[in-house]
């Protein structure tokens, strides 16, 4: 499910400081959200497909379902937030044809592998590349 607009550039946005992997403070990163998943599944499917086109994504609040009871369920869902705002043209691309039904249900070859994917497959299950 999109994530609903909230500014007058129909982005959400938050600030966040990044630790490094010596948990020096970091750069302050301004950071978009872009989509929350009904679950983490479609979560990590959602962010391969940014990812596979050059968007540099975050899925947050992945152990956050445990927590359902003590915080509202609403906040639980698995966000993916972009890490470069100028990439949010892009991701809403494939974010509207990812929410697209496929309508062609003939089988399509994979450009990367060769092998034949069922009609509406969006990924190669043989190798695992974005199909065109």
């Amino acid at each position: 499910m999109p994530v609903p607009d909230n500014d007058k550039n129909g982005i959400n946005q938050t600030y966040l400081n990044y630790q490094n992997h010596l948990h020096a403070s970091g750069p302050l990163i301004l950071m978009i959200r872009c989509y929350c998943a009904a679950n983490l599944l479609e979560a990590h499917m959602i962010r391969d497909l940014l990812e596979e086109a050059g968007i540099k994504t975050h899925v947050f609040n992945e152990n956050a379902q445990g927590g359902v009871g003590e915080i509202p369920f609403i906040h639980t869902y698995p966000e993916i937030w972009l890490v470069n705002e100028g990439d949010i043209e892009k991701a809403r691309k494939i974010l509207a044809a990812y929410e697209t039904p496929m309508k062609d249900t003939a089988t399509r070859l994979c450009g990367h592998c060769g092998e034949l994917n069922p009609g509406g497959f969006q990924i190669c299950w043989n190798c695992g590349k974005t199909l065109q």
